[in-house]
This record gives C-alpha cells, structure tokens and sequence, in this order.
C-alpha cells in the first residue's frame, strides 16, 4: 500500500522522518486525504497482527514525473516549474518568474524511480511504514536551477 507525505503533521522537522508520522495532524489543506492514508496504514497493521497478512506500505516524498498535473492553479512545485519553464523557452523570454520566495522545503522523488523502488522493496512483516526519500529537504530555489538545468 501506497501512503503520502501529506499524512505527516503541518509541523514537524525537516527532513521529515518516519517515526514523526503520528506526532500531529497534518496540514489542513490536505488534512483529509492524510487521515486517509493514515487509517489504511492502520488496517495494514491490525490485518497483519489479527489475520498475519503481508501488506507492506510505504510512503513516497512528492512524486513528480510525466503525466503529472502541470495547471498552473493547481499543479505541485515541479510540475509548476517545468510549465512556466517551457512556456519562457517558447516564447523567448530569458528569465521566469516563480511563485513564494524560495524558503520552503520538500523532498521530491522521480515517479519512475519510486514506482523501481516499490517494486524491489522486499516484503515484510514488520508495522513499520518506510519513508522513500532522501533524508535531506532541498529549498524550491535550490530546485529551480535544477530543474533548469536538465
């Protein structure tokens, strides 16, 4: 099973770490899908001690890759960049504009390598749920030169 970030507490340290995951709750905007994520961690724990299934989860750092969701209203922080980035290199401009002031964290993770990750993670039997992810945060003004830069 398949968690999100979006089920750690609005605050907590950064890098967020596995063992924060049920220290508050998370941030209001997102508070419903987290809960939800959250309460079928716990059905994965209780089916594993009471009927001894192997569900295993896990939960990605924001997955970014193709077939994401680049509206500028409503897309994530590289989706967002890469749109605004092709629209200026179509339109000749030489600089963007990018959304905040660059200060907040996240840790992001290539779809493709998450979906290889999910794939050779071993089963297991612990009730522990893996974060998959760095264990560093980079700012979104350190992400935009890289995102420029590929």
């Amino acid at each position: 099973m398949v968690g999100t970030c979006c089920s750690y507490p609005a605050v907590c340290s950064l890098p967020m770490r596995e063992e924060q995951l049920w220290d508050g709750y998370p941030e209001p905007t997102n508070a419903a899908y987290g809960v939800a994520k959250r309460a079928l961690i716990t059905m994965a724990q209780a089916y594993r001690k009471e009927f001894g299934s192997n569900i295993v989860t896990a939960i990605p750092a924001n997955l970014y890759g193709s077939g994401d969701n680049f509206d500028l209203e409503t897309s994530h922080v590289i989706p967002a960049m890469v749109r605004k980035f092709v629209e200026a290199r179509d339109a000749g401009a030489t600089s963007v504009e990018l959304w905040g002031d660059g200060s907040p964290t996240r840790e992001f993770l290539y779809v493709t390598d998450c979906a290889r990750m999910l794939i050779k993670s071993p089963s297991s039997t612990t009730s522990r749920s893996p974060s998959i992810w760095e264990p560093a945060s980079c700012t979104t003004s350190q992400t935009s030169p890289i995102r420029c830069a590929r």
